[in-house]
């Protein structure tokens, strides 16, 4: 055997001899192991058999039959959903515990707080589930009961209402989806609900001719059920095609309603038609609802009507807070002026004046006490609204109305001449009419006679009545004003006042073009003591779009601009950094016989620029339009030491528009994605990070996801990321995230066989991620690719995977019903 040692593990071929030689030597070697495995055989029985005597035993022993009935139903209850509705499924709580056992089928029948709450579809009754849903109810006994219902009309809905109707004296929450006035009158027109706290109904239409006499017969008698009378209810949300026809001339009394709203479902999809408008919602009506609640704390209504209101008398509502009006073009101003003159509010906090116009819906943005205005009061409505609203911290004016710049210095003339609105502290006037003299003269005026003001914020102030504003007073009174960066140039030019209050302001951000004359100026500003210290942010903007032939060596892109941008560190300050390269970026091929072309050679020399000083102040780093070619700046010491204490990273990529031999197949992307993985492991203290491709990447070219998590990270948004168990480990990775984003992220198909669905890898994702509030998936996210030679990957649907589409849309909207939960238990 010692001459066949030489042989092994090579191709060699032995002869005859040999092979018998070797069978020879190995028969002793297979007797023995063939023995070994008759051992093991029968030692696995032997050990078998002591454990199937031992297991009983052990179990009879174990911890969990000691578990004192009271901890166990504290843990049955732990088991329920936190932010919705118990579903009547055996794979969730209450019902999945009673598979487990007896004795816990015992205990769960027995505690009727797991079955107080209950989520049930007409659409999934049938005559199977329907006895589960009768046996329901009384296993929550006295318990109040908690309901989420969505109907579908026929006759499963029929005996859903039917049975639910049955413990409607221990209702306390109910929501009621997809029902028609008619059906809900019909089931449930009669019932009483003396104990229900909050109720919430969407109403759906009959058919195309909702809003005709029927419909409206039928929803005038919607609030007269007696389910709307109880002495407890506290919130009633209502959403109808027609919520006008709701309010009957003399409406219920609800002395103890404290929160209401009344709107259409869909606000955006309703067509302009003003020979239904009346039937929508009058001010009369408005007014005649909102007498009959004075205890509101809060109303939302929406207004579509052309009617002329002649309402006798003021509503006072002493405890209202929060008051939203959904308006629509249609509405004049002297309607909505005169709903709000016939409204008392003492306590009001915060109003939004929600208006649509050209069937485009617009809100305004508000945050704390404040008050959104349209810009098309007069000066009589403006004197009763600021007289009518006491509290008033922050006034918006805005741009949307040809009479802005009238009502405006209207505002200023009223805050300087009255008493009203003590604690008016900040002012935003966003109209884009230059300011002049008299507006100046006004502004101060008001900022003098307002001992609160602490914020305004303008535009287009003219400098040439600088003088007008007193600006030394108003700083010593602490005012802080702002204004948008082209005013503030013009009024550093103006005088010595002007320069000292703008000079902070215009230079926060300072942004460099591909321009030569740009990075002389950044130069400059570089040398200038009173702005180094004020810049922030700083911005390398391309807006090019060049053809390459005609590009040359001596480019301020490839000469002055990486020399400006290499002086960042004189800034002390800054904490943003923006690198936007050009999307001119020629053809496909960016390097041409082992040369780049002109378009990397301009990314190479910024990056290396920008990194070749410490910014020790740097914070958020975005980077748009990175081409996919391997650089040595991505893996250098310097890049990852401005990286290392980056708090937002985002980069956006720009592969090959070629694709017909396979995006993966383009020489250098697989390089660069590597390299990738390394800038994505040093910014180790990123707490939001964006990453978007233009083309499927994730499996060819890979892209691995560092192996250490991000400690930090709370915010991420992924774009063209084809999806496999490394993605979805990287992202279970991370339980704290609070914000994610999904855009165009297959899941990957190995050789078109079956992946792993969607709907499993949400339900992980769903599990995993506890702290999730925010959730925003778009584009062909949660469909399927696989990788087809010489074309790439190939997006379908579900079904052409051989995937049940459902199941994966109903994790979905399980996942962000969830996610929703979060936010408005968070909020």
């Amino acid at each position: 055997m010692e001459s066949l040692i030489q042989h092994l593990h090579t191709n060699y071929v032995p002869t005859e001899p040999e092979i018998d030689l070797i069978h020879a030597h190995l028969a002793p070697y297979e007797a023995e192991s063939a023995r070994l495995e008759s051992l093991i055989r029968d030692l696995s029985a032997q050990r078998d058999r002591v454990k199937a005597y031992v297991d009983p035993y052990r179990a009879l022993a174990s911890q969990g039959r000691r578990i004192p009935q009271e901890l166990l139903e504290k843990i049955f209850l732990d088991c329920l959903p936190e932010h919705r509705n118990v579903a009547m499924s055996p794979t969730e709580a209450p019902l999945l515990l009673g598979h487990v056992c007896s004795e816990w089928r015992s205990i769960a029948f027995a505690l009727p707080e797991l079955w107080a709450s209950l989520h049930v579809s007409s659409d999934f009754l049938s005559s199977s589930t329907l006895p589960e849903l009768r046996a329901w109810l009384p296993r929550s006994a006295s318990c109040p009961l908690t309901l989420s219902l969505q109907c579908g009309g026929g006759w499963n809905e029929r005996k859903m209402l039917a049975v639910l109707n049955s413990a409607s004296e221990r209702w306390k929450t109910l929501q009621i989806g997809r029902i028609t006035a008619k059906d809900f009158i019909s089931d449930m027109g009669s019932t009483t609900a003396p104990f229900l706290r909050d109720i919430e109904v969407n109403l759906c239409k009959d058919d195309s001719r909702w809003w005709e006499d029927d419909a409206g017969t039928q929803l005038s008698r919607f609030l007269a059920s007696p389910i709307f009378k109880g002495s407890h209810l506290r919130t009633i949300i209502i959403s109808a095609p027609s919520p006008g026809a709701l309010v009957t001339p003399e409406p219920s009394e609800w002395d103890h309603l404290l929160n209401l709203t009344l709107a259409i479902p869909d606000h955006n999809a309703l067509p302009f038609n003003p020979s239904r408008t009346t039937e929508i919602f009058t001010v009369n009506a408005a007014l005649r609802l909102l007498g009959a609640c004075p205890r509101l704390l809060s109303v939302r209504v929406q207004l579509l009507t052309n009617n002329q209101p002649s309402y006798p008398e003021t509503i006072v509502l002493p405890q209202l807070e929060s008051l939203v009006i959904l308006d629509d073009s249609i509405v004049a101003a002297p309607l909505l002026s005169y709903l709000l003159d016939h409204l008392n509010l003492p306590t009001l906090v915060d109003l939004h004046l929600l208006y649509q116009r050209n069937q485009r819906f617009t809100g305004f943005p508000i945050s704390g006490p404040q008050y959104s205005l349209p810009a098309y009061f007069t000066k009589e409505s403006l004197t009763e609204i600021f007289h009518g609203f006491p509290s008033l911290v922050t006034l918006r004016s805005t741009p949307e109305s040809a009479f802005a710049s009238i009502n405006t210095l209207h505002i200023l003339r009223l805050l300087s001449e009255t008493i009203h609105c003590p604690e008016l502290a900040e002012l935003i006037l966003e109209d884009e009419i230059q300011k002049g003299k008299d507006f100046c003269t006004a502004l101060r005026d008001a900022l003098l006679h307002r001992r609160a003001f602490r914020r305004v914020d303008i535009q287009h102030l003219d400098p040439a009545f600088g003088s007008q504003l007193a600006l030394e007073e108003i700083r010593a009174r602490g005012v802080e004003v702002l204004s948008d960066p082209s005013t503030l140039l013009a009024l550093r030019s103006a005088n010595k006042a002007f320069h000292q209050l703008a000079t902070p302001k215009a230079f926060r951000e300072v942004v460099v073009t591909q321009a030569a004359g740009s990075a002389e100026w950044l130069t400059e500003l570089q040398s200038s003591a009173s702005v180094v210290g004020c810049v922030q942010s700083a911005v390398f903007r391309d807006s090019s779009e060049d053809n390459e032939d005609a590009l040359t060596d001596v480019d301020p892109r490839l000469t002055a601009v990486p020399k400006a941008l290499e002086k960042l560190s004189k800034f002390p300050y800054l904490t943003s950094l923006k690198i936007e390269f050009s999307l001119s970026v020629g053809d496909t091929d960016w390097e041409v016989e082992d040369e780049p072309t002109f378009w990397l050679r301009v990314q190479r020399a910024i990056l290396q620029a920008v990194s070749t000083t410490p910014l020790p102040t740097l914070k958020s780093l975005a980077i748009a339009n990175l081409i996919t070619m391997p650089s040595p700046v991505l893996t250098c010491e310097k890049f990852a030491a401005l990286l290392r204490d980056v708090a937002v990273l985002s980069i956006d990529t720009l592969g090959p528009d070629d694709l017909s031999e396979g995006y993966y197949a383009k020489e250098g992307l697989s390089e660069f994605w590597e390299q990738m993985t390394a800038v994505l492991a040093a910014a180790q203290s990123v707490t939001t990070l964006h990453l978007r491709s233009d083309n499927l990447i994730g499996v060819k070219p890979a892209l691995a996801f560092p192996s250490e998590p991000f400690v930090n990270l709370t915010s991420l948004h992924l774009k063209h990321i084809c999806w496999d168990d490394g993605v979805e480990g990287f992202l279970l990775a991370h339980p704290a995230l609070r914000c994610l984003a999904l855009e165009d992220c297959c899941m990957y198909g190995y050789e078109k066989q079956y992946p792993r669905p969607w709907g499993a890898v949400i339900a992980s994702l769903d599990e995993g991620l506890q702290q999730l509030v925010e959730l925003d998936i778009t584009g062909k996210t949660m469909l399927y690719c696989y990788e087809d030679e010489g074309w790439g990957f190939i997006t379908m649907g579900a079904a052409a995977m051989g995937i049940y589409e459902g199941e994966d849309l109903q994790a979905l909207e399980k996942w962000r019903g969830n996610v929703e939960a979060r936010k408005l238990q968070g909020l």
